[in-house]
């Protein structure tokens, strides 16, 4: 006989997940990442020394991610079904970054390291 949480139906998010690395190949903290869709900002991050993820209700959103560190700027586009991304910078971090990064929605709400954005309707959250 089922119990009441087997017959619960779950919701399916898209999860996906940044790196992002310096010319050494060490983290590229400090690197900031805006996450956006062909319609919709849904936020941005600046990188501690660990991965970014955003989760999205939408699994079939394209995903738009602009990186920059130190001037220097890479840009990707996630379809569908990827859900992993590494950024490869050539810029050498120039300064320690010690902690963890910051995670923000359009409407300026911040938090550390997670944070909800409502975005159309929708629940976003970034992690830093």
């Amino acid at each position: 006989m089922a119990t009441a949480s087997m017959q619960k139906s779950t919701v399916q998010r898209r999860v996906v997940t940044l790196v992002a690395l310096d010319g050494q190949g060490g983290p590229a903290a400090g690197a900031e990442l805006r996450f956006s869709s062909v319609s919709d900002d849904f936020g941005t991050v600046i990188l501690g020394n660990s991965p970014a993820r955003i989760e999205l209700e939408n699994v079939e959103t394209t995903l738009q991610v602009e990186a920059t560190f130190w001037g220097e700027v890479l840009a990707a586009i996630l379809p569908p079904g990827l859900n992993r991304h590494i950024f490869h910078f050539r810029t050498v971090s120039k300064q320690l970054h010690i902690g963890p990064g910051t995670a923000q929605c359009p409407d300026g709400t911040q938090g550390q390291p997670c944070v909800d954005c409502i975005v159309n309707g929708s629940v976003i959250r970034i992690c830093a």
